[in-house]
């Protein structure tokens, strides 16, 4: 419709798409049915070689294919800063928003920060990839997760559960997480999604589709996410293989997202236990002993992993404006102490979502 007195999620959505194309001059529409049935208009590219488009009633950006990591995290910012000026575009910056954080409070749905990596075809990918890295991507949620009050501990329930001694966790996908690999992407959801769609030379390249990771407000915490993630692929396509098996990746992943204590423990697959952060001191060894010295943006990211595990051992509120469940969790508590309220107030609800506003 040409207007919407209600301001409703569709009508947003879909005048946002068509000011950054139309009024906007950022990109072109698609002309032709995509797969799965998109029709055309519904998206299209970008000129910065990302896309934008409707999937199942909201906006979707994705970054063009990036080769280094600060431009990656550059792009990602974009996609805010091009959703946000089509807002102000409308005049309607004011009225709505667009907020860019995984999960819904009220009903309990849950949205996802999919990240691609392209990976070489002659790595073994089941008998090598898949069980070296499941333990990095259970991890890694310490300095990558962006916090969530609460929790949801059933896919099929409608809305969030009421435990009382889960107050914060420091992970929002954590909980709807049900499995370590999976085909599909809207049901049982993976750590990782094992559709092989390379958009490249089939012969030397797989797709790495991960379902698993939050979408960070801190380029700082994006960077780190990506950048740690880019060397462990490294170093699995040379056949460094870290010695790190888990006797249950899903409990583990749901376990530390809901471990205020910052112990972080988990269960191997001998039954030894060991900590999330003596896990990933372990792949930063690795890392520093093979890959230091190859080039600065690495150097950055090996510098900056070592920094903030010593934090996160030490005193991870010193993390406050660079690890998003950090500031968040410091930001929330701050609120409820001034305010004399507790932690299952629909405020503090609300503040979690708010801070994830564009």
């Amino acid at each position: 419709p040409a207007s919407d007195p209600f301001l409703s999620p569709d009508f947003i959505s879909v005048k946002t798409k068509d000011t950054v194309f139309d009024s906007e001059g950022l990109g072109m529409f698609d002309i032709h049915y995509r797969g799965r049935e998109e029709p055309p208009h519904n998206g299209g590219f970008l000129f910065n070689g990302g896309r934008l488009y409707i999937d199942m009633g909201h906006v979707e950006y994705a970054t063009p294919e990036c080769r280094g990591l600060f431009d990656l995290v550059a792009s990602d910012r974009a996609g805010e800063v091009i959703l946000q000026r089509a807002l102000q575009q409308l005049g309607l910056a004011d009225d709505a928003g667009f907020f860019k954080n995984n999960i819904d409070h009220y009903t309990g749905a849950t949205f996802g920060c999919h990240e691609n990596y392209l990976v070489r075809r002659d790595v073994p990918f089941s008998e090598v990839l898949l069980p070296a890295i499941l333990p990095f991507f259970v991890t890694r949620q310490i300095y990558a997760g962006s916090g969530r009050v609460g929790c949801h501990t059933d896919i099929f329930e409608y809305g969030s559960v009421d435990e009382g001694e889960v107050t914060f966790q420091i992970s929002q996908r954590a909980d709807h997480i049900v499995t370590e690999i999976y085909q599909w992407i809207q049901f049982s959801r993976a750590i990782i999604n094992t559709r092989d769609e390379p958009l490249a030379d089939w012969g030397l390249y797989r797709r790495l589709h991960l379902l698993v990771g939050d979408s960070n407000m801190s380029d700082y915490a994006t960077a780190l996410k990506v950048g740690t993630t880019a060397m462990m692929l490294e170093l699995l396509e040379e056949q460094i293989v870290p010695d790190v098996k888990l006797h249950d990746e899903v409990e583990a992943i749901h376990d530390i997202s809901r471990d205020l204590t910052c112990k972080w423990e988990v269960q191997l697959e001998d039954n030894s236990f060991t900590t999330a952060l003596e896990i990933q001191r372990q792949y930063l060894r690795l890392a520093e002993t093979h890959l230091r010295g190859k080039d600065p943006e690495g150097d950055w990211v090996l510098d900056e992993w070592r920094l903030v595990l010593d934090a996160l051992n030490h005193d991870p509120m010193a993390l406050v404006d660079r690890i998003d469940w950090v500031t968040k969790k410091w930001l929330l508590e701050t609120v409820i102490e001034a305010e004399g309220v507790e932690w299952n107030d629909p405020w503090i609800q609300s503040l979690d979502l708010e801070y994830h506003n564009l």
